[in-house]
């Protein structure tokens, strides 16, 4: 359960990576691969962590503005909503699938943000791509994350091109997929209290987390 833990406080830090916008576009505005893609966001968000660290550090609260702000452009969440909530997402209206879309997005963000301080010193390796990966449509990217006295962990991305961009559709650390495992804890709740009860729960626990950033 410790090993799990870890592994999963270390996906907001894969999430931001991949978020942040500006480095899937080349100098010549070529579209990149998709692991070009990853590498150069990645060192990216590597640079920014550690150049902000103790900011951060104090304020976690300020690196969750900052993730925010730019969520919305590496992440196809019209996509991960959908899968999340299963067949639930078809029952859904508007109102809740908007509602659920946000409140996902900053529920993520803000379970993982304060682990995100303890990654400073980590170092990502990007692998050689896969044979044919960039004439796929749904592409696998792996990587290895390394730190200081601990064991290494495998994270792989996948991607989609939508529009023209490469935006990520799921994060698998060590053999856990981020989709897969709210799909799976948000069903339940779904059945057990129904959708809007869940969107509730986590539209509270956004709003716990604010409360505490505001006091510390």
């Amino acid at each position: 359960m410790a090993r799990q833990r870890s592994v999963l406080n270390g996906l907001v830090l894969i999430l931001v990576a991949l978020m942040t916008p500006g480095v899937a576009a080349a100098a010549s505005g070529t579209e990149q691969s998709p692991v070009d893609v990853v590498r150069e966001a990645t060192n990216k968000v590597m640079e920014a962590l550690r150049a902000h660290h103790k900011e951060y550090a104090r304020d976690p609260s300020r690196l969750r503005e900052l993730i925010t702000r730019i969520a919305t452009s590496r992440i196809d969440l019209d996509y991960i909503g959908r899968y999340v909530l299963g067949p639930h997402w078809r029952h859904a209206t508007p109102e809740q699938k908007a509602r659920f879309r946000k409140a996902f997005a900053s529920y993520v963000i803000n379970t993982y943000i304060r682990a995100m301080i303890r990654y400073a010193d980590a170092k990502v390796q990007v692998l050689p791509p896969r044979e044919g990966v960039s004439k796929s449509r749904i592409v696998r990217v792996s990587t290895v994350v390394r730190r200081k006295n601990a064991e290494p962990v495998s994270i792989d991305y996948r991607l989609h091109r939508k529009d023209g961009k490469w935006l990520v559709v799921d994060v698998i650390v060590e053999g856990v997929s981020l989709i897969i495992n709210y799909r799976r804890t948000f069903g339940s709740a779904i059945e057990r209290e129904g959708i809007d009860r869940l969107i509730d729960e986590l539209e509270e626990k956004n709003a716990a987390f604010d409360q505490g950033s505001a006091t510390r």
